[in-house]
């Protein structure tokens, strides 16, 4: 992981990834993001009595812009919308500029997204906003 995050650091922007399994992000994907948690520097605030009140935080990734692409074989979209929705809380807690997503539905066999041309003009476009 210090590997990846040293690349994530170097980045411009950062794609997340993931299938929908049992309505929300796939358990390596919730893992990775675990794992993005040392990205977070935090110093505590503490009172006179040394409780600690807050933490001041910095992010290693602020700024970044990021973006999520969710495939799932259920063709109905609010299970995706699920997983897409806690990605993006979870670029906000890394204080990442959420540039958008992408959700593709009914995916039951393999490689069938490629033959859904609405979601990859889609994807096309999000790739465009994520270098401008």
């Amino acid at each position: 992981m210090i590997e990846i995050h040293q690349k994530m650091i170097k980045a411009d922007a950062l794609i997340f990834g993931t299938p929908v399994h049992m309505r929300t992000l796939s358990a390596p994907m919730l893992n990775f993001l675990t794992r993005s948690i040392p990205l977070l520097k935090m110093k505590p605030v503490f009172d006179k009595s040394g409780k600690i009140l807050s933490a001041d935080v910095k992010s290693l990734l602020k700024g970044k812009k990021a973006a999520s692409v969710v495939s799932q074989g259920d063709p109905m979209a609010y299970s995706g919308a699920l997983a897409i929705q806690v990605l993006a809380i979870n670029f906000t807690d890394l204080m990442m500029t959420y540039v958008g997503d992408v959700l593709s539905t009914g995916n039951i066999k393999r490689g069938m997204v490629a033959e859904r041309k609405d979601e990859l003009k889609k994807a096309f476009a999000l790739g465009v906003r994520m270098g401008s």
